[in-house]
């Protein structure tokens, strides 16, 4: 286990969260945050079966379905019960689609961002998990200079593409599984990479690798802060523009495990550990936290004199979650974890 990349998923889930909980900062950072979290997928997969044989498809994509599915539907349901309570249904035809995990497929705002909204984050999961045993075989064949010019190419097409098409291609694309395969797939070119340059380097000093980390970390601060002036880069035409800095992140983490600076030893405390190993869960629970705050502990503050129930959204909605995610990860998705290798799935 790499712990600063855990505490990073935990940093990155918390910004996804702020950004639908409307604090506007975090607006720059979010495409970072799904970028980091599909290439995080592929190269820790990647990583893990670099000296293994490649698994069976059957049993590797038995197992992770049923996770994926077990959680969409545990903040899935929630949420359709609070908005049939409400007269607010989004619609049959979508709760179907998304019960089945396919409705990132489908190009309409209407179904990818109905019901669980942030949701559509697993179809791409989904796909990535049903086509890792035969990416991995594929990758097992190729060089890593093969690798890197074929990641550099799809990288020129994306920034070629995206800034031409129109809105609603462009968000349709950012959403849509296949995409967001390229991502999964460059987190796995990067496993290679990291292995490649392990083979070949000596162990930095604690001043070098401080200044790599800091160097990773500025460089991922002013890739956003571009985002945030530059008026040609938009939400969803720049999958590119979080290519490079979330790979040197996810590179130096893992060239520095056991040999942390200043910075990745600040991340492996407790506390962001912890937060990074109930991301998932903080992730796919955050929308049904927000409804339980406004439909339910608002009203009530409101009722009470509390005339900024609704602006203090943001913390209260955060207080709410992590319970609630700690919960999920607790008694639901561990004991589901811990099944599934006594079967030997």
């Amino acid at each position: 286990m790499i712990k600063t990349l855990t505490s990073w998923r935990g940093i990155m889930a918390l910004v996804v969260v702020l950004f639908h909980y409307r604090v506007p900062v975090f607006n720059y950072f979010v495409p970072f945050a799904v970028c980091f979290f599909y290439v995080l997928s592929g190269f820790l997969l990647a990583r893990r079966y670099e000296q293994q044989p490649v698994p069976r498809w059957r049993q590797f994509f038995t197992v992770r379905a049923v996770r994926l599915y077990v959680a969409s539907w545990i903040a899935l349901l929630p949420l359709a019960a609070i908005m049939l309570i409400y007269h607010n249904w989004g619609g049959t035809p979508q709760f179907l689609t998304q019960l089945a995990l396919v409705h990132s497929y489908v190009p309409s705002k209407d179904y990818f961002f109905s019901f669980n909204t942030v949701s559509w984050f697993l179809c791409g999961l989904l796909l990535a998990y049903a086509c890792f045993p035969l990416l991995m075989r594929l990758m097992r064949r190729i060089s890593l200079q093969v690798k890197l010019v074929a990641v550099a190419v799809w990288m020129v097409l994306l920034f070629i593409v995206m800034p031409h098409a129109s809105e609603q291609v462009r968000v349709c694309l950012y959403v849509n599984p296949v995409m967001r395969l390229g991502d999964f797939v460059i987190g796995m070119v990067l496993a290679h990479l990291v292995q490649h340059v392990q083979e070949r380097r000596r162990q930095p000093s604690f001043m070098q690798a401080t200044i790599l980390e800091l160097l990773a970390i500025a460089v991922l601060a002013v890739a956003a802060w571009l985002v945030a002036v530059v008026p040609q880069i938009e939400c969803y035409s720049d999958i590119v523009w979080c290519y490079l800095p979330v790979s040197l992140l996810i590179l130096v983490c893992a060239l520095l495990s056991g040999n942390e600076g200043v910075p990745g030893r600040l991340l492996t405390c407790r506390p962001l550990l912890w937060l990074g190993g109930v991301s998932m869960e903080i992730y796919l629970l955050q929308m049904v936290a927000a409804r339980l705050y406004n439909y339910f502990v608002a009203p009530v503050l409101g009722h009470f004199g509390v005339e900024t129930a609704y602006d203090l959204y943001p913390i209260f909605g955060l207080l709410l979650l992590l319970p609630l995610a700690w919960l999920m990860h607790r008694y639901l998705m561990q004991p589901l974890r811990h099944r599934a290798e006594a079967l030997k799935m």
